[in-house]
């Protein structure tokens, strides 16, 4: 976790205090951890197709930035796994006969093969 610390005069007006207090002294509290690769899956309950996809950042985000591509839709994260992008190309290849849509969108016939990886 980052935080600033600064040390505020009392007496100063807070327009005074922001103007007068140089940039803040950064410190850490604790090692910033390295970003984790995840290959995540997201079902569409709607569309009965189930999402196969790779991020760099967190699961929960990809989930908003689909939910926002699909507002009407009703989506859930159902889990994610450490891996690569190469990983993310294999679960394709392994589900391409369920391909529906696009690259990355599949049948939900998947699913309990996905809820077994997911174990």
């Amino acid at each position: 976790m980052i935080r600033a610390r600064r040390r505020l005069p009392s007496t100063a007006p807070d327009a005074v205090i922001w103007a007068l207090l140089p940039p803040p002294h950064w410190e850490l509290d604790e090692e910033v951890p390295e970003p984790e690769s995840l290959v995540y899956f997201v079902l569409d309950y709607d569309a009965s197709q189930v999402k196969i996809g790779f991020t760099e950042g967190t699961a929960e985000s990809r989930l908003r930035k689909w939910q926002s591509h699909r507002p009407t839709h009703r989506l859930e994260l159902l889990g994610a796994l450490r891996g690569s992008y190469d990983l993310e190309r294999c679960m394709h290849g392994r589900f391409a006969q369920y391909r529906v849509e696009g690259r990355e969108w599949y049948s939900a016939e998947i699913l309990p093969e996905v809820m077994e990886l997911l174990a």
